[in-house]
């Protein structure tokens, strides 16, 4: 390389003198490959004084070796690290191009901000502080690759009510790939699409370039779980005569309040009771601001009539048989007209033993309603006390016995000519007489 030289005068000198030929204050030698003498001497024009002559010996230092770089590859918006290692001992220096004088840094490492998609070229050069000398530039290419376009999601925003499964589903363009992910820088990649969802939960979808691997910036989809309420607290048999019958439920957990639809209907009757007035079906739900609970049947019968049956008597103590006329029902039979506990079921009632007049009452029953209660009477009437019969009974043969009880009777008796023995009849029963004589019969009933 060549070596510009300057030369500080005093007053008395105009010039310097270079090699005996060249004038000026400074001097730049011609191309240098090895130690060169330059001389100098002071002059004064004008008188034509010379100072001594001076050598001056310019010293020719072998430039650096130019470093070894790393070139480096990232995607759009991920950090570049361009790498020089020069020889032990010198430093590096980074520029924008081959010829800028601007030295952009002086790191063994450079990282350019704000690069385009594609190939940008930086350059290094070693340096030796110590003789000021400086390789050749060499060039170090920082490649920024396009991230691929985000996936294309149907809803971003979806909602339910209580826990759901969910298959995560997304589009992305030729030659990429699709990739959901639990966090939005795509650490924790999901190993199945379909989720089970308990909780209000953000998923993020990227697409993979197949060529770069590069991922593109994440689309969030966020599924928002509500509580669903509890189950309505109810009665699910109603009893309805022939009015109207109110219908009522207590709201489950996390609800604001009751939905009743009648049969089939989708439009609900909001509030906690609901006046029935047929029989039949109606369900009744519990809801809030999002969600509605299942429905819960509620079932109105109809109290049938009550069953007609009619008193039964007995002569004296004993047990009674109660029935009811024509049944088709199931009938409950008691012992009060209200109240107290189910003495028997079925269409007939046979009493305990009783020794007075007893009342009982039946009542239909059918689906789990009962009619009012019918009163039925078991009767006990008094046996009539044994007649007492007494005096002394005269009879002729082939006549009638003559009793002077009231209330007896007295039929015709004949006596026996083989055993000598008489017979009558009393009561129902057959008595002996003691004997007979003279065509007659005495004695007295036994």
């Amino acid at each position: 390389g060549t070596a510009t030289l300057t030369a500080a005068l005093d007053a008395n000198a105009t010039t310097c003198e270079w090699n005996g030929t060249t004038n000026g204050t400074t001097f730049t030698t011609s191309a240098l490959t090895a130690n060169a003498t330059i001389t100098a001497q002071a002059l004064n024009a004008s008188t034509g004084c010379r100072s001594e002559q001076v050598e001056v010996t310019v010293q020719v230092n072998a430039n650096p070796a130019a470093p070894e770089v790393v070139n480096d590859v990232q995607c759009q918006g991920v950090q570049m690290e361009l790498t020089s290692i020069p020889s032990q001992g010198l430093q590096t220096r980074w520029y924008a191009d081959a010829t800028t004088p601007t030295v952009l840094s002086t790191s063994n490492t450079y990282s350019p901000t704000n690069l385009a998609v594609g190939n940008t070229t930086f350059y290094a050069s070693a340096y030796n502080a110590a003789t000021g000398c400086e390789s050749a530039r060499v060039p170090v290419v920082a490649t920024v690759n396009a991230l691929p376009s985000a996936p294309q999601i149907q809803n971003a925003a979806l909602s339910y009510c209580g826990a759901t499964e969910l298959t995560l589903q997304g589009s992305v363009g030729t030659g990429a790939s699709l990739t959901w992910y639990e966090d939005a820088s795509g650490t924790r990649p999901l190993s199945l699409d379909v989720q089970t969802v308990s909780t209000t939960t953000t998923y993020y979808a990227m697409a993979t370039d197949d060529q770069t691997g590069c991922r593109s910036l994440p689309t969030a989809m966020t599924v928002t779980i509500h509580p669903v309420p509890g189950v309505p607290t109810t009665e699910p048999n109603v009893c309805k005569g022939s009015g109207n019958v109110t219908l009522t439920a207590t709201a489950g957990a996390d609800a604001t309040g009751c939905n009743w639809y009648v049969g089939a209907s989708e439009t609900p009757v909001q509030g906690q009771s609901y006046t029935a007035r047929e029989t039949g079906t109606y369900y009744v739900s519990s809801y809030n601001a999002n969600c509605e609970s299942e429905k819960v049947p509620v079932t109105v019968n109809a109290i049938p009539a009550a069953p007609t049956a009619s008193s039964q008597s007995r002569c004296g103590e004993g047990s009674v048989t109660l029935s009811v006329s024509n049944p088709t029902l199931t009938y409950n039979w008691y012992s009060t007209s209200e109240g107290g506990e189910v003495l028997s079921t079925g269409a007939s009632y046979t009493t305990p033993s009783i020794s007075t007049t007893t009342d009982y009452y039946v009542a239909s029953e059918s689906n789990g309603c009962e009619s009012g209660r019918t009163r039925v009477s078991a009767v006990v009437n008094a046996i009539p006390s044994n007649p007492v019969v007494s005096g002394d009974l005269t009879v002729e043969p082939g006549g009638a016995i003559e009793a002077n009880d009231v209330g007896s009777t007295a039929v015709s008796s004949s006596p026996n000519p083989g055993t000598g023995r008489c017979f009558g009849h009393h009561a129902g029963e057959t008595d002996n007489y003691s004997s007979w004589g003279a065509g007659r019969c005495y004695g007295s009933i036994r």
